[in-house]
Protein backbone atom coordinates (compact mmCIF):
# COMPACT_ATOMS: atom_id res chain seq x y z
CA UNK A 1 0.00 0.00 0.00
CA UNK A 2 2.74 2.79 0.73
CA UNK A 3 4.62 1.84 -2.53
CA UNK A 4 1.46 2.52 -4.20
CA UNK A 5 0.95 5.44 -2.17
CA UNK A 6 4.26 6.90 -3.46
CA UNK A 7 3.36 6.10 -6.98
CA UNK A 8 0.41 8.13 -7.00
CA UNK A 9 1.78 11.20 -5.13
CA UNK A 10 5.17 10.79 -7.69
CA UNK A 11 2.38 10.87 -10.43
CA UNK A 12 0.42 14.20 -8.90
CA UNK A 13 3.86 15.78 -8.54
CA UNK A 14 4.27 15.43 -12.39
CA UNK A 15 0.90 16.22 -13.04
CA UNK A 16 1.64 19.73 -11.75
CA UNK A 17 5.01 20.63 -13.11
CA UNK A 18 4.55 19.56 -16.20
CA UNK A 19 7.13 16.45 -16.22
CA UNK A 20 9.30 15.86 -19.29
CA UNK A 21 8.37 12.97 -22.06
CA UNK A 22 4.88 14.90 -22.87
CA UNK A 23 4.16 14.42 -26.60
CA UNK A 24 3.11 17.15 -28.30
CA UNK A 25 0.81 17.29 -31.35
CA UNK A 26 0.07 20.90 -33.20
CA UNK A 27 -1.74 21.99 -35.85
CA UNK A 28 -2.05 25.61 -37.21
CA UNK A 29 -5.18 26.27 -34.93
CA UNK A 30 -4.03 24.24 -31.91
CA UNK A 31 -1.36 22.41 -29.52
CA UNK A 32 -2.14 19.48 -27.48
CA UNK A 33 0.19 17.50 -24.65
CA UNK A 34 -0.30 13.81 -23.64
CA UNK A 35 1.36 12.72 -20.54
CA UNK A 36 2.21 8.87 -21.44
CA UNK A 37 3.23 8.43 -17.32
CA UNK A 38 -0.79 9.41 -16.78
CA UNK A 39 -2.87 8.12 -19.45
CA UNK A 40 -4.15 11.93 -19.93
CA UNK A 41 -4.26 15.18 -22.08
CA UNK A 42 -2.52 18.00 -19.99
CA UNK A 43 -2.36 20.84 -22.55
CA UNK A 44 -5.37 22.11 -25.31
CA UNK A 45 -4.67 25.56 -26.54
CA UNK A 46 -4.49 27.51 -29.17
CA UNK A 47 -0.45 27.77 -30.29
CA UNK A 48 1.35 30.31 -28.26
CA UNK A 49 -1.57 30.60 -26.11
CA UNK A 50 -2.46 29.37 -22.63
CA UNK A 51 -3.36 25.99 -21.26
CA UNK A 52 -7.72 25.77 -21.47
CA UNK A 53 -7.14 22.60 -19.34
CA UNK A 54 -7.59 22.75 -15.47
CA UNK A 55 -4.20 21.36 -13.74
CA UNK A 56 -3.12 20.93 -10.37
CA UNK A 57 -0.67 23.10 -9.09
CA UNK A 58 2.36 22.10 -7.20
CA UNK A 59 1.13 23.75 -3.88
CA UNK A 60 -2.62 21.94 -5.04
CA UNK A 61 -1.16 18.48 -4.53
CA UNK A 62 1.26 19.69 -1.62
CA UNK A 63 -1.97 20.35 0.50
CA UNK A 64 -3.84 17.21 -0.74
CA UNK A 65 -0.31 14.76 0.20
CA UNK A 66 -1.47 15.58 3.75
CA UNK A 67 -4.95 14.08 3.58
CA UNK A 68 -4.96 11.60 1.30
CA UNK A 69 -7.06 8.51 1.25
CA UNK A 70 -9.03 8.07 -1.83
CA UNK A 71 -9.18 9.31 -5.24
CA UNK A 72 -9.34 12.72 -6.38
CA UNK A 73 -8.91 15.01 -9.70
CA UNK A 74 -5.50 15.46 -11.02
CA UNK A 75 -6.68 17.34 -13.85
CA UNK A 76 -6.42 17.63 -17.63
CA UNK A 77 -8.49 14.95 -19.96
CA UNK A 78 -8.63 11.35 -19.25
CA UNK A 79 -11.05 8.31 -19.91
CA UNK A 80 -12.57 5.88 -18.07
CA UNK A 81 -13.90 2.24 -18.37
CA UNK A 82 -16.35 1.89 -15.66
CA UNK A 83 -19.31 3.91 -13.79
CA UNK A 84 -17.53 6.25 -10.69
CA UNK A 85 -20.33 5.40 -8.45
CA UNK A 86 -19.39 2.14 -8.74
CA UNK A 87 -15.84 2.28 -7.99
CA UNK A 88 -16.17 0.26 -4.79
CA UNK A 89 -17.81 -2.81 -6.96
CA UNK A 90 -14.88 -3.27 -8.86
CA UNK A 91 -11.73 -2.59 -7.08
CA UNK A 92 -12.88 -2.82 -3.26
CA UNK A 93 -11.73 1.02 -2.19
CA UNK A 94 -12.93 3.84 -2.46
CA UNK A 95 -10.52 4.82 -5.41
CA UNK A 96 -10.94 3.72 -8.94
CA UNK A 97 -8.58 1.23 -10.91
CA UNK A 98 -5.42 4.01 -10.04
CA UNK A 99 -3.59 2.02 -12.63
CA UNK A 100 -4.77 3.64 -15.57
CA UNK A 101 -3.16 6.91 -14.02
CA UNK A 102 0.22 5.26 -12.66
CA UNK A 103 1.33 3.08 -14.94
CA UNK A 104 3.12 4.41 -18.44
CA UNK A 105 1.33 3.77 -21.16
CA UNK A 106 2.18 2.54 -24.61
CA UNK A 107 3.54 4.66 -27.28
CA UNK A 108 2.00 2.77 -30.44
CA UNK A 109 2.53 5.83 -32.87
CA UNK A 110 3.49 9.00 -32.68
CA UNK A 111 3.47 11.84 -35.27
CA UNK A 112 3.37 15.75 -35.58
CA UNK A 113 -0.02 15.89 -35.17
CA UNK A 114 -1.30 12.37 -34.14
CA UNK A 115 -0.74 9.90 -31.56
CA UNK A 116 -1.79 6.38 -30.39
CA UNK A 117 -1.17 4.85 -26.97
CA UNK A 118 -2.42 1.94 -25.23
CA UNK A 119 -2.53 1.62 -21.20
CA UNK A 120 -1.70 -1.98 -19.42
CA UNK A 121 -4.82 -4.12 -18.11
CA UNK A 122 -6.66 -3.05 -15.73
CA UNK A 123 -6.52 -5.87 -12.46
CA UNK A 124 -10.30 -5.12 -11.35
CA UNK A 125 -12.07 -4.59 -15.02
CA UNK A 126 -9.95 -7.08 -17.42
CA UNK A 127 -9.53 -4.61 -19.62
CA UNK A 128 -7.13 -2.15 -21.35
CA UNK A 129 -7.56 1.29 -23.16
CA UNK A 130 -6.34 2.97 -26.34
CA UNK A 131 -6.75 6.57 -27.58
CA UNK A 132 -5.53 7.56 -31.09
CA UNK A 133 -5.34 11.86 -30.96
CA UNK A 134 -5.56 13.47 -34.35
CA UNK A 135 -5.46 17.29 -35.13
CA UNK A 136 -7.75 18.48 -37.98
CA UNK A 137 -4.92 20.25 -40.17
CA UNK A 138 -7.80 22.90 -41.64
CA UNK A 139 -9.31 23.93 -38.05
CA UNK A 140 -9.65 24.14 -34.40
CA UNK A 141 -10.83 20.38 -33.64
CA UNK A 142 -9.06 17.28 -32.09
CA UNK A 143 -10.02 14.17 -32.98
CA UNK A 144 -10.00 11.36 -30.25
CA UNK A 145 -11.12 7.42 -30.99
CA UNK A 146 -10.97 6.30 -27.41
CA UNK A 147 -11.34 2.60 -27.26
CA UNK A 148 -12.15 0.10 -24.36
CA UNK A 149 -10.74 -3.73 -25.06
CA UNK A 150 -11.56 -6.43 -22.91
CA UNK A 151 -8.32 -8.78 -22.14
CA UNK A 152 -9.64 -10.97 -19.78
CA UNK A 153 -12.71 -12.79 -18.60
CA UNK A 154 -14.78 -10.24 -16.37
CA UNK A 155 -18.30 -9.97 -15.34
CA UNK A 156 -18.51 -6.34 -15.18
CA UNK A 157 -20.50 -3.82 -17.65
CA UNK A 158 -17.70 -1.25 -19.47
CA UNK A 159 -18.09 1.82 -21.44
CA UNK A 160 -16.15 4.72 -22.53
CA UNK A 161 -16.31 7.71 -20.98
CA UNK A 162 -13.98 11.00 -21.19
CA UNK A 163 -13.47 13.51 -18.19
CA UNK A 164 -12.62 16.76 -19.59
CA UNK A 165 -11.48 19.08 -16.33
CA UNK A 166 -11.51 22.59 -17.36
CA UNK A 167 -11.31 26.31 -15.37
CA UNK A 168 -14.68 28.00 -14.06
CA UNK A 169 -16.58 29.03 -17.53
CA UNK A 170 -19.59 31.82 -17.73
CA UNK A 171 -22.10 28.70 -17.98
CA UNK A 172 -22.41 24.74 -19.20
CA UNK A 173 -24.51 23.87 -21.81
CA UNK A 174 -25.43 20.11 -22.61
CA UNK A 175 -27.70 19.01 -25.32
CA UNK A 176 -31.00 17.99 -25.17
CA UNK A 177 -31.89 15.65 -27.96
CA UNK A 178 -34.10 13.48 -26.00
CA UNK A 179 -35.99 12.77 -23.08
CA UNK A 180 -34.38 10.90 -19.61
CA UNK A 181 -35.58 8.13 -17.97
CA UNK A 182 -38.86 9.46 -16.32
CA UNK A 183 -39.52 11.71 -19.27
CA UNK A 184 -37.20 14.48 -17.62
CA UNK A 185 -34.94 16.74 -19.83
CA UNK A 186 -31.40 15.88 -17.39
CA UNK A 187 -30.87 13.61 -14.96
CA UNK A 188 -29.75 14.75 -11.04
CA UNK A 189 -26.03 12.83 -10.65
CA UNK A 190 -25.58 13.78 -6.82
CA UNK A 191 -27.15 12.86 -4.14
CA UNK A 192 -28.82 16.51 -3.37
CA UNK A 193 -30.75 18.26 -6.50
CA UNK A 194 -28.85 21.16 -7.81
CA UNK A 195 -29.75 24.68 -6.09
CA UNK A 196 -33.01 26.16 -7.50
CA UNK A 197 -31.70 28.76 -10.31
CA UNK A 198 -28.65 27.25 -11.11
CA UNK A 199 -29.90 24.99 -14.16
CA UNK A 200 -32.12 25.55 -17.05
CA UNK A 201 -33.84 23.42 -19.35
CA UNK A 202 -35.74 24.89 -22.88
CA UNK A 203 -35.22 24.02 -26.44
CA UNK A 204 -33.16 21.32 -26.53
CA UNK A 205 -30.77 22.45 -24.24
CA UNK A 206 -29.97 22.59 -20.71
CA UNK A 207 -27.96 25.77 -19.47
CA UNK A 208 -25.80 25.24 -16.28
CA UNK A 209 -25.42 29.16 -15.18
CA UNK A 210 -22.98 31.24 -12.91
CA UNK A 211 -22.20 31.19 -9.50
CA UNK A 212 -21.09 27.45 -10.60
CA UNK A 213 -17.99 27.48 -8.58
CA UNK A 214 -19.71 27.87 -5.23
CA UNK A 215 -21.90 24.75 -6.51
CA UNK A 216 -21.46 20.76 -6.47
CA UNK A 217 -23.57 19.67 -9.06
CA UNK A 218 -23.61 16.84 -11.29
CA UNK A 219 -25.91 16.43 -14.70
CA UNK A 220 -26.33 14.35 -17.49
CA UNK A 221 -28.42 14.63 -20.39
CA UNK A 222 -29.04 12.48 -23.16
CA UNK A 223 -27.39 14.39 -26.14
CA UNK A 224 -24.46 14.34 -28.55
CA UNK A 225 -22.69 17.97 -27.27
CA UNK A 226 -21.82 19.94 -24.59
CA UNK A 227 -20.03 23.58 -24.38
CA UNK A 228 -18.24 25.05 -21.85
CA UNK A 229 -18.47 29.24 -22.58
CA UNK A 230 -16.09 31.84 -21.62
CA UNK A 231 -15.74 35.32 -22.58
CA UNK A 232 -13.31 35.00 -25.41
CA UNK A 233 -13.71 31.55 -26.48
CA UNK A 234 -15.71 27.96 -26.40
CA UNK A 235 -15.17 24.35 -25.80
CA UNK A 236 -16.79 22.33 -27.81
CA UNK A 237 -16.91 18.70 -27.40
CA UNK A 238 -19.32 16.22 -29.26
CA UNK A 239 -19.98 12.58 -30.80
CA UNK A 240 -22.08 10.90 -33.20
CA UNK A 241 -23.47 8.18 -30.45
CA UNK A 242 -26.80 6.65 -30.58
CA UNK A 243 -29.32 8.05 -27.80
CA UNK A 244 -31.52 4.95 -28.25
CA UNK A 245 -29.22 2.73 -26.02
CA UNK A 246 -28.26 1.94 -22.80
CA UNK A 247 -26.38 3.82 -20.58
CA UNK A 248 -25.24 3.11 -17.15
CA UNK A 249 -25.91 6.43 -15.77
CA UNK A 250 -28.96 7.18 -18.09
CA UNK A 251 -26.69 9.83 -19.85
CA UNK A 252 -24.88 10.28 -22.58
CA UNK A 253 -23.40 13.57 -22.04
CA UNK A 254 -22.30 15.08 -18.17
CA UNK A 255 -21.18 18.23 -16.38
CA UNK A 256 -19.72 18.63 -13.01
CA UNK A 257 -18.95 21.62 -11.28
CA UNK A 258 -17.61 21.67 -8.28
CA UNK A 259 -15.39 24.15 -6.02
CA UNK A 260 -12.20 24.51 -8.15
CA UNK A 261 -13.17 23.31 -11.62
CA UNK A 262 -16.14 21.84 -14.09
CA UNK A 263 -15.92 18.39 -16.07
CA UNK A 264 -17.33 18.18 -19.49
CA UNK A 265 -17.61 14.19 -19.61
CA UNK A 266 -18.82 12.09 -23.08
CA UNK A 267 -20.18 8.42 -22.04
CA UNK A 268 -20.27 5.52 -24.87
CA UNK A 269 -23.27 2.79 -24.62
CA UNK A 270 -22.25 -0.11 -21.86
CA UNK A 271 -21.47 -3.12 -23.35
CA UNK A 272 -20.33 -6.70 -21.80
CA UNK A 273 -17.42 -7.11 -23.42
CA UNK A 274 -15.51 -11.14 -23.97
CA UNK A 275 -12.12 -11.09 -24.15
CA UNK A 276 -10.65 -9.72 -27.73
CA UNK A 277 -14.14 -7.62 -27.93
CA UNK A 278 -13.84 -4.03 -28.47
CA UNK A 279 -16.09 -0.65 -27.86
CA UNK A 280 -14.98 2.36 -29.47
CA UNK A 281 -16.15 6.06 -28.65
CA UNK A 282 -15.49 8.64 -30.68
CA UNK A 283 -15.25 12.76 -29.58
CA UNK A 284 -14.74 15.92 -31.22
CA UNK A 285 -13.31 18.81 -29.47
CA UNK A 286 -13.33 22.26 -31.02
CA UNK A 287 -12.19 25.71 -30.16
CA UNK A 288 -14.93 27.95 -30.93
CA UNK A 289 -13.83 31.70 -31.25
CA UNK A 290 -16.73 33.95 -29.40
CA UNK A 291 -17.18 37.14 -27.20
CA UNK A 292 -19.64 37.01 -24.52
CA UNK A 293 -22.28 40.00 -24.76
CA UNK A 294 -22.08 42.37 -21.51
CA UNK A 295 -25.61 41.30 -20.40
CA UNK A 296 -25.17 37.74 -18.17
CA UNK A 297 -28.11 36.65 -19.70
CA UNK A 298 -27.43 37.13 -23.07
CA UNK A 299 -24.83 34.86 -22.90
CA UNK A 300 -26.43 31.46 -23.49
CA UNK A 301 -28.51 32.35 -26.82
CA UNK A 302 -25.12 33.84 -28.39
CA UNK A 303 -22.91 31.26 -27.74
CA UNK A 304 -25.93 28.89 -29.12
CA UNK A 305 -25.76 30.80 -31.91
CA UNK A 306 -22.02 30.99 -32.41
CA UNK A 307 -21.53 27.05 -31.77
CA UNK A 308 -24.65 26.27 -34.45
CA UNK A 309 -22.78 25.93 -37.08
CA UNK A 310 -20.30 23.13 -35.75
CA UNK A 311 -23.21 21.05 -33.89
CA UNK A 312 -23.84 17.15 -34.73
CA UNK A 313 -27.70 17.18 -36.83
CA UNK A 314 -30.03 14.67 -35.60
Amino acid sequence: MKRNLTAVLLALTCAASACAGEIRLASPFLEVAWDPDQGRIVFFGAPGGPNLLYLRTPESVAAERATFNAWFSWGGDFIYPAQDSRYYFHTGTESPDLSFFTAPWRTLGAGPSRLEAQSGVSPSLGVSLRRVLKLDPAAPVLESEDTVRRETANPFFVHVATVTQLPHPLCLLLDEAALTGGGRPYLSLTKMPPPPGTVEAGGGVVRLTAPLSSQNIKIGTLGRWGAAVYADRIVLESTDGALDDGYLDGASIEAYSGAAWVELETVSPARHLRPGEELVHSVRWRLVPFTAPDDPSAIPAAALAALHPFLPQP
